[in-house]
């Protein structure tokens, strides 16, 4: 594995140069290069016949390709050409991870649900993409796609709302491999939170389950009313009684004003509701 962290490139490619490159799997990248630089490093990565998996962070500009796992963190320098990235690679990706993409466009997210390469995706994680306006096909499409082999979905700040939400439905209700699904810090309301419950009664491997505390707790934007969280669990607990699958499932909010994050979490065993 290589990492570059806060390093100027004269002595990354002193690394770069002394290393076998076709030996290299990983690589983690957390630099301020600009871009000839990148244009530099592209090169050496070209060399790099079994890369698997690289992250980059606060980077510009770069082309991928022959990657199994691809994890970016605010990824500013792909907005408005995430579809050139996309083109390049020559593999499917089995991981795709992008943080605090909401720099990205609704175009640049479109060609993303929508590139052949992430049809055998086993993990998809989204942190803080805009789809609130956005229309639910390519990513219901995308889903589709990949239901045989989806273990790991995240969809949590993406501004998702109840039509949206309902519009994959069915599609998530065919990922049988899945075995961690959060969709937290979403706007969703009550009845949106229970379709979810019967939609995911059905997938016997899942065992993480993260959801977002509904519309209905809010007091304003920021607060949360505990009383009516606790209903709303008192409702949910008989939800999981009548699906008669003993299960654990967490609800998050999210206070704007100071970050903190407040779980709920409870289970049923059949025989009884144990809280945690």
């Amino acid at each position: 594995m290589l990492r570059f962290f806060e390093l100027p490139f004269q002595r990354a490619r002193k690394v770069l140069d002394r290393v076998q490159l076709d030996c290299i799997q990983e690589v983690q990248v957390d630099c301020t290069w600009d871009l000839p630089t990148l244009g530099t490093f592209a090169l050496y990565l070209g060399q790099m016949s079994n890369l698997q998996t690289l992250a980059l962070c606060h980077i510009k500009m770069l082309r991928l390709q022959h990657l199994k796992k691809l994890y970016l963190d605010s990824p500013s320098f792909l907005r408005g050409r995430l579809d050139q990235m996309l083109r390049c690679l020559q593999t499917p990706l089995d991981k795709l991870s992008i943080w605090l993409c909401w720099q990205l466009t609704q175009s640049d997210l479109t060609h993303l649900f929508q590139c052949p390469n992430l049809r055998q995706l086993k993990s998809l994680r989204l942190y803080g993409a805009n789809l609130t306006d956005f229309s639910p096909e390519p990513l219901r499409a995308l889903l589709q796609a990949v239901a045989p082999t989806l273990q790991d979905l995240r969809l949590d700040n993406c501004g998702m709302v109840d039509s949206q939400v309902e519009a994959i439905l069915p599609v998530l209700s065919c990922c049988h491999q899945l075995r961690d699904f959060t969709i937290s810090e979403n706007p969703l309301s009550m009845a949106t939170v229970e379709k979810l419950l019967h939609h995911t009664a059905g997938l016997r491997s899942l065992e993480r389950e993260r959801y977002p505390v509904p519309l209905e707790c809010y007091r304003t934007q920021e607060t949360v009313d505990q009383e009516r969280v606790a209903l709303i669990q008192a409702e949910l607990t008989g939800i999981l009684r009548e699906l008669g699958q003993p299960r654990t499932i967490h609800l998050d909010t999210k206070y704007f004003s100071s970050g903190d994050f407040c779980d709920v979490a409870f289970s049923w065993h059949g025989a009884r509701d144990v809280p945690l």
